[in-house]
């Protein structure tokens, strides 16, 4: 959950960097969302006011990366490594004559 919550938290901060780049005091955040921040991340107004209105956005972020470069944060896929086609065993291993393609005349 840390992980897709990190991710979530840059997405935001992309977001409310867009706005405090083109933001001009006097119009409106429509105006803004509208034409620089819906072409690059199509969200809706409301998702938008939610995203710029989130609390403690920095904090969260700062927080998270700072657990994932001590290693606190688990990796999503476990370690284990799959195993190579030639490490099957023979019963299911396709007999080499078998994988020529043969086309039709």
């Amino acid at each position: 959950m840390a992980r897709s919550r990190l991710n979530l938290l840059r997405y935001y901060a992309k977001i409310v960097e867009i706005t405090n780049a083109h933001y001009i005091e006097g119009f409106t955040y429509s105006y803004v969302w509208r034409k620089y921040v819906y072409p690059v991340y199509p969200i809706s107004y409301d998702t938008y006011m939610r995203i710029i209105n989130y609390p403690r956005l920095a904090q969260e972020l700062e927080d998270l990366e700072a657990a994932r470069a001590n290693g606190a944060l688990r990796p999503r896929v476990s370690e284990v490594r799959k195993p190579e086609l030639w490490e099957l065993p023979s019963s299911r291993r396709v007999p080499q004559n078998q994988m020529s393609i043969i086309f039709p005349e």
